[in-house]
């Protein structure tokens, strides 16, 4: 039969005397009771910086669908094949014409950025 060691309640306190007083000190007695650990959830803060994300996003998915457009309507016969043909995109880095890597590069832009606009937020 194996003996679970209890802590006792003045061990505990001994063990917060130990902890230098300040955040250490707090956290071990938020560690004693739970209940009392309240943090700031920085709402108000996280819902600005989402806002910012959209625009940012909002702006990119302007410029990302211009460039599709220029790319539909070009002379570029893989170009104009871009919207239905992922890997002539894909590909299109081994154009020499910066036009017919535009689409290519904003996506690259805008997926790091959209992935942290998705991420859950924490409240």
């Amino acid at each position: 039969m194996v003996e679970e060691k209890q802590t006792s309640h003045v061990e505990m306190d001994d063990t917060l005397s130990e902890l230098v007083a300040g955040y250490p000190r707090l956290a071990g007695h938020m560690e004693r009771l739970p209940c009392a650990a309240f943090f700031r959830g920085f709402r108000a803060l996280n819902a600005r910086a989402l806002l910012h994300m959209q625009a940012d996003l909002v702006s990119l998915e302007r410029e990302l669908m211009q460039l599709e457009r220029a790319d539909k309507d070009s002379l570029d016969g893989e170009r104009q094949l871009y919207s239905a043909n992922w890997l002539f995109l894909k590909y299109c880095t081994d154009s020499k014409d910066p036009a017919a890597t535009a689409q290519w590069l904003k996506m690259k832009e805008i997926i790091p950025k959209l992935k942290e606009y998705s991420k859950p937020s924490i409240s």
